[in-house]
């Protein structure tokens, strides 16, 4: 509970930015139901408790208990056309599917479509009273062309003596068929977190004001076997200064090994040490994914503990076709 409350604490400038009304004549609410914006999907229809958290995050609430067989709760999700990335665990998904999903209780699908950009405090515990960011870290979704306007109230800047504050914008825009991502340095650091990417750090290129930056950081970073990209800009001095960070033209997602993930589920499973060491034989295997599904339906598993697998081998189909 305290990890999620923070969390929800960091997202308040895509909050805010979600739902400040830019417009005189629509307000829509921050929360939505998925036939709005897919009205022609009936599959958006089947799933009334799943919903959209402004523009760019799909929530799947899980409504059943914990299993006590895999310490894993279960809930039955669409995900829309287009892949989309758990924020939380960076696994990738093929669009348009129904899927079971399976999580621990620190966990719930959170989802992000490909051209999504989510802002984030970057302090992992935000000051009380919300004030404007110091620092920034955005989630960056690649795989489409993507823009999102930060919108900030000048009167919530630290220090700020205002009575009534101003409306500020930064814009971030990404540039897919380039790999460029473009957005004004506001005197604040930035860290940019591209999800589900192994990207070279060599390759990566950050420019300020159009001249290289030697005090930027690239990195790679990797939870449960699923590489994150990273890129870290110093604050600068000049707050008009702008920031572009070069991937390399049409950068993918990168094709993950849910190897390490797998074993980390098979040995909670309360199932005997026996079985746990054939199920693990079979992920080890240097066999198709196909190959992989036909041997675990073979053991006879519980749906409760061929399930968790089952979603991690077939949630992204470039490696089903490997």
């Amino acid at each position: 509970m305290r990890d999620l409350l923070q969390l929800r604490h960091r997202l308040v400038p895509y909050i805010y930015s979600m739902s400040y009304d830019t417009s005189s004549s629509i307000c829509l609410p921050l929360v939505q139901p998925l036939y709005w914006e897919f009205p022609a999907q009936q599959s958006a229809y089947k799933f009334p408790t799943q919903f959209y958290f402004g523009s760019s995050l799909i929530v799947a609430p899980i409504l059943q208990p914990r299993n006590p067989n895999t310490n894993l709760a279960k809930t039955k999700a669409w995900i829309p056309p287009c892949r989309h990335v758990d924020v939380l665990t960076g696994v990738v998904y093929d669009g348009d599917q129904e899927i079971d999903m399976y999580r621990p209780l620190d966990q719930l699908p959170l989802l992000a479509a490909e051209g999504s950009i989510i802002p984030l405090d970057a302090e992992h515990v935000p000051l009380n009273g919300c004030p404007n960011p110091q620092a920034f870290e955005v989630l960056v979704v690649i795989g489409r062309d993507a823009r999102f306007e930060i919108l900030e109230n000048t009167q919530d800047d630290e220090n700020s003596q205002a009575t009534d504050g101003s409306q500020r914008s930064i814009p971030i825009d990404y540039d897919q068929a380039a790999g460029r991502l473009q957005v004004p340095g506001t005197g604040r650091a930035w860290t940019f977190r591209f999800l589900s990417t192994n990207i070279d750090s060599l390759a990566i290129r950050v420019l300020t004001d159009g001249k290289q930056s030697n005090k930027a950081e690239c990195t790679t970073e990797s939870t449960n076997g699923v590489p994150t990209t990273v890129v870290k800009v110093p604050t600068i001095s000049n707050p008009e200064s702008a920031i572009v960070i070069e991937l390399g033209p049409d950068p993918h997602f990168a094709i993950t090994d849910h190897t390490q993930h797998i074993r980390d589920l098979i040995l909670d499973f309360q199932i005997s040490n026996i079985l746990k060491n054939d199920i693990w034989e079979i992920i080890q295997a240097k066999q198709p994914v196909s190959t992989k599904m036909a041997r675990l339906i073979s053991l006879g598993l519980d749906k409760d503990w061929f399930g968790p697998i089952a979603e991690l081998l077939q949630a992204d189909g470039r490696r089903i076709l490997e």
